[in-house]
């Protein structure tokens, strides 16, 4: 199954205990992956990534650049880096792909692009062209 990553998406995720602690890509050549860390793991973290266009300004901002923590409300918001507006969660755009795949009672996710180089495209025969 292959969806959007969101901090809700990931609360769900979290709250029904399909990850512990840190939600990490299961393939064994990840992309994302840095060698020689002392984190034998670092890298392989699957983070939420996305970005939105601000309405009153319109300077894209990232999700890393512009989350802050609304304490008030106990949850997290987005804010333009510019002019510090408020910018609703509607018009972000996730853009991390997470494919899910199920092992027995395990569950493995992938980034998207890591479960794009697992499989090579090998043409049939009869696409081949005789010349």
């Amino acid at each position: 199954m292959e969806f959007d990553l969101t901090p809700h998406t990931k609360n769900i995720l979290r709250g029904r205990k399909m990850f512990t602690d840190r939600l990490l890509c299961a393939s064994p050549n990840c992309l994302y992956h840095v060698k020689d860390q002392p984190d034998p793991e670092f890298g392989r973290e699957i983070e939420v990534k996305g970005y939105a266009i601000c309405p009153r300004c319109g300077l894209r901002t990232s999700w890393e650049d512009g989350k802050e923590e609304d304490r008030a409300n106990r949850k997290t918001i987005m804010r333009c880096q510019v002019c510090k507006k408020v910018i609703p969660m509607k018009l972000v755009k996730w853009t991390q792909k997470v494919i899910s795949r199920h092992r027995g009672k395990n569950h493995e996710y992938f980034h998207g692009k890591c479960w794009d180089a697992k499989f090579r495209d090998v043409p049939d025969d009869d696409e081949t062209e005789e010349i």
